[in-house]
């Protein structure tokens, strides 16, 4: 699946089902946009995962709602319920480790 884009619209929809990573980013952050090519090569990996991209800078109370406070903070859901909590860059096998523990147990 790929990575999508999501808004203070959709946001609570779209994790209510299954393992979710959301990352919360922001337009002039240098390791967001790290994180950009991480994520898709994840989205690669595992097709099966929902991969969320919430931009703070246009849905800032969406991130305040979260506690986000720094960027990039990548949250990780299970069925709607925040399960993991990641602030700053992640490497590519972090994400799908997290992704693992989460999905599995």
């Amino acid at each position: 699946m790929a990575v999508r884009e999501a808004t203070k619209d959709n946001f609570r929809e779209l994790i209510q089902k299954d393992v979710v990573v959301a990352e919360f980013f922001s337009d002039n952050c240098l390791p967001c946009q790290l994180m950009a090519k991480v994520l898709e090569d994840v989205s690669l990996d595992m097709p099966f995962i929902s991969i969320l991209k919430v931009n703070s800078s246009k849905y800032a109370a969406l991130g305040r709602s979260f506690q986000v406070a720094a960027f990039p903070t990548i949250l990780f859901f299970r069925d709607g319920t925040e399960v993991h909590r990641h602030i700053g860059f992640m490497s590519e096998s972090d994400i799908e480790a997290a992704i693992g523990e989460y999905l599995y147990s």
